[in-house]
This record gives structure tokens, sequence and C-alpha cells, in this order.
């Protein structure tokens, strides 16, 4: 009997190291190089032991393909491998998520990397016995093989659908909240492949940045020496003056405070996910509370549009995009603002005849917030001069066009995580006490 079982164990392990080279996958062209993310969706359905799913499982892939294809695209930074290149990748394969998460998601780097992808997005829908039912995300970082993994719970009320319509939209963003940095590094990495600061465009782009800097100023700002921000005069006096173009000299209890930071954030970035380590654990999230977070207005508060921060830089595009969702991230949880969404500001601009991209200038941008019925916008530029990234924003009284509070970050280029690390800490400029 103790042979048997000893046979059954070895041939049982066997199979368990051959599965994921025994999965043949196709190859495709390389795609044309590009600054967005590139993400690999891959949709999951588990069987349903009690009634069935509203859609069946191809039902499910299409749907949840066109859905999180569109989400992801009004992002700006995101690029979803078309459907196409993942059949020719896939073939007539039908990956489950056990083979594709096992041995450190071996498949899944397999398949990410035919792709030319920088990361693999699983999402799952299942249950764990009627009335609970959740949808899950699984970002999966092809280089580092880092994992961030949201589940969106819902407990089905009698004759009410397994997961709601909002389901995905409410992961997708729950998963932003725990991944923003790993996406930020990424798009830095793609950035810092660009051709350095030597070349002519490099030089337009820093120019455009500093005219771009100085135009955004009020008739009010121009003519007024700029008050020092509160909460770090120091710090805003050096940003000030890195705005006008002088170098200011960096003391050196910023250097070593700089060098901790970084080091700290190059630490977190380099842990290796290990399975059933700390980096893979499930956030959890009910439905109901993260709808209600989203969508709960402060009573008696103003209406805020935060709009995406401009760049004269097209290499940092992505990065300005990434900084923007969480900027906004960062003022919604104050809960002072009652915020206008990103997809309603999107809907506004095109309306109104206005770039798609929501890079408008200040003009543009109070004459769409009057249009939203907000009080107040915050607008801001992510800008190169010389060798610092300098990240400035500012919020504007609508109706009397005042600049009511001013803030700015800087970071040696190739320390962007930092801009990203202390945005709370503009934010605090930003934001009135309570």
């Amino acid at each position: 009997m103790k042979r048997l079982l000893l046979i059954i164990w070895i041939v049982a392990a066997g199979m368990s190291l051959s599965g994921c080279a025994a999965v043949k996958l196709g190859s495709m062209p390389k795609p044309p190089e590009t600054a967005r993310l590139r993400v690999a969706l891959i949709p999951l359905s588990e069987t349903v032991s009690r009634g069935k799913w509203g859609k069946n499982d191809e039902e499910f892939a299409d749907n949840l393909y066109r859905f999180t294809r569109k989400v992801l695209d009004k992002r700006g930074y995101y690029e979803v491998v078309p459907e196409t290149e993942m059949k020719a990748v896939l073939g007539e394969y039908v990956p489950d998520r056990w083979s594709l998460i096992r041995k450190d998601a071996e498949l899944a780097h397999r398949v990410g990397a035919a792709l030319y992808a920088d990361y693999v997005l699983l999402a799952e829908r299942g249950t764990l016995g009627d009335p609970f039912y959740y949808f899950e995300l699984t970002l999966i970082n092809i280089d580092t093989g880092r994992r961030f993994i949201v589940r969106i719970n819902n407990t089905r009320i009698r004759g009410g659908k397994k997961l709601p319509d909002g389901t995905g939209k409410v992961a997708i963003r729950e998963l932003f909240r725990d991944a923003k940095g790993d996406l930020l590094g990424t798009a830095l990495h793609k950035t810092r492949a660009v051709p350095g600061p030597e070349t002519g465009e490099h030089r337009r782009q820093e120019e455009s940045s500093r005219l771009r800097l100085e135009k955004e100023k009020s008739p009010r700002e121009k003519s007024e020496p700029e008050k020092p921000l509160q909460a770090a005069s120091a710090e805003a006096k050096l940003n000030a003056d890195k705005t006008a173009g002088v170098i200011a000299p960096r003391q050196p209890e910023e250097e070593h405070r700089n060098h901790e930071q970084l080091e700290r954030l190059k630490a977190d970035e380099q842990k290796p996910a290990v399975a059933g380590s700390d980096e893979n654990i499930t956030r959890e999230v009910g439905y109901l509370d993260a709808e209600q977070q989203e969508d709960g207005q402060v009573r008696d508060a103003k209406r805020l549009i935060v709009y995406d921060l401009a760049t004269a830089s097209e290499t940092y595009r992505q990065v300005a995009l990434i900084l923007s969702e969480a900027l906004r991230e960062e003022i919604q949880k104050r809960g002072v603002y009652n915020l206008v969404n990103r997809e309603n500001i999107q809907l506004l601009l095109s309306e109104m005849k206005f770039q798609e991209s929501g890079l408008i200038d200040s003009a543009q941008a109070v004459q769409l917030g009057k249009g939203a019925g907000a009080q107040e916008i915050v607008t801001g530029n992510l800008g190169v001069l010389g060798r610092t990234v300098v990240l400035q924003s500012k919020r504007t009284e609508i109706q009397t066009m005042l600049n009511l509070a001013q803030a700015s970050l800087k970071s040696d280029a190739g320390q962007e995580e930092l801009l990203l690390a202390r945005l709370a800490d503009m934010v605090d400029q930003l934001l009135p006490r309570k």
C-alpha cells in the first residue's frame, strides 16, 4: 500500500513539474514600441454548483474584455493586448487559474512574455457557495513577478444579481490603490529607455515645460512675489527657484532624506513574490462598501474637479497620468470635497469639443468646471528642468479665479518615485485645513 501511494505521489509530482512546460504557446510579431503599460487580460470563470451565471463563459469573456479595454483605455496609460494577439499565442488552449499561478505563476509569465506584455491581468468570477460570490483581479508584473490581488465580495440578495454591474469598475479602482507604485515604476522604466537629455527633442520639451509653468500663472501671480507655502516653506522656496529656472543648491539633510526614502522604495520593489508570502495576500473588499466609498457624497461639501497633470514631455505622459489618478485618490480619501469623477470629465470634454486627452489650459478648465457644477478646480503640471523633475499643482476658485492654494514637489531625474511617495504632503498643502 505504501509503495502504491509512493508511485502515485511520484506520478503527481512529475505531472506538476511538467504541466506548464506541456502547454505549447504560439508566437506573434513584436508589436510597435509603446510607452503605455501593455496588459494581457485573461478572463477566468469558476463553475457555479447551484444555478447558473447570467452569462456563459464565452459571453462573460467577451463582455469582460470589451468592458476592461474600454475602462483601461480611458485611463490613458494602459494598452490592452488585442484579442487577435491573445488568440495567436493561446490558440485553442483555455487556461485555468491553477495552471496560470502555480510554480510562482510560471505559465502566466510565459504567456505575458509571448505577448510582449508588461503585466498579465487575471479576472475571475467565482463563488463560495450561494449567496456568496466574488470577482477577483490578479495583476502580475512580468518583469519582477510581483502580484497584486483584489477580491470584490458580494452577498446576493434574493432575486438579485450574483455580481452587480459595477463590480468590474470597482475592482479596477481598488487594484490601482494597491498597485500604483508598481505601475509608476514600470512606466518610469519604459520612460528611461528614451534617449537622454542631450537630444534636441528633450531641450525643446524642457523649454516647453518652463513656458507652460509660467503660462499657468494667473496675472495676479505674475505681478506679485510668490508666497512660501505654510507646510514646507523651505522646500517651497526651493521649488519656486526651480520653476524660475534657478538651480538652488541641495541641502545635505534633504539629500539624506531623499536617499533613505528612495532606498526604502527600491527595497519594496525588489521583494520577491513568493507564494504564501505577504506579497500575495488577497485584499478583500465588500462591493457595497466600495461602491458607497466611490459614490458617497460629503454633506455640504463643495464639488471639485481634479484635472490630469499637463506635461510638455511626451515621454512623461504616462507618468503624469498615473500621478494624476493617485492625486485624485489622495484628495478623495480626505473627505473634504465631492469629486467629479474622471469619466464625467471626459464626457464633458467631448461635449464641449475640448481635447479628449484632458490636457486643457486654465480658461478651458474653468469653463469646464462651471459646466460640471464645480466650485473649485485643481490643475497641475509635470515638467522637466535640466536633471530635475518638478510637479506643481494649484487649487482655484472658479467664480473669482482666485488661486486658493499651491504646492510643488521635485525629484532628481531617475528618482521620480519620490513624487508619488510625497503626494500626501502636496495634498496637505493644497486642501483647506479642517
